[in-house]
């Protein structure tokens, strides 16, 4: 995950919106060093919330390069999450942790 030097972007929506637009499809951010780790932490249910940020991961970023640690509490959310249906079809494609 890239950090942007420009403050404003995480700011300003409108502003960030028309840097994305300027972007080229064919030039995207390559990460040096082998795979980059991102980590997203849930307390709680998996719900249909999570599965769309995840989702939105796995559809952005280029995950020959990348890879997701989805990280759940052990009160709600690790325990039986193989069988969590809104889960079982990422599990391909990120790492679960507890």
């Amino acid at each position: 995950m890239r950090v942007l030097a420009d403050g404003q972007f995480y700011r300003r929506t409108e502003e960030c919106l028309q840097w994305l637009l300027q972007i080229s499809a064919e030039s995207p951010a390559t990460v040096s060093g082998g795979c980059e780790r991102c980590h997203l932490y849930w307390n709680g249910d998996f719900s249909l919330k999570q599965a769309f940020a995840v989702k939105s991961f796995l559809a952005t970023q280029d995950l020959n390069s990348t890879e997701l640690w989805l990280w759940l509490d052990d009160e709600g959310g690790y325990a039986g999450y193989e069988e969590n249906p809104l889960l079982r079809p990422l599990l391909p494609y990120v790492q679960v942790r507890r």
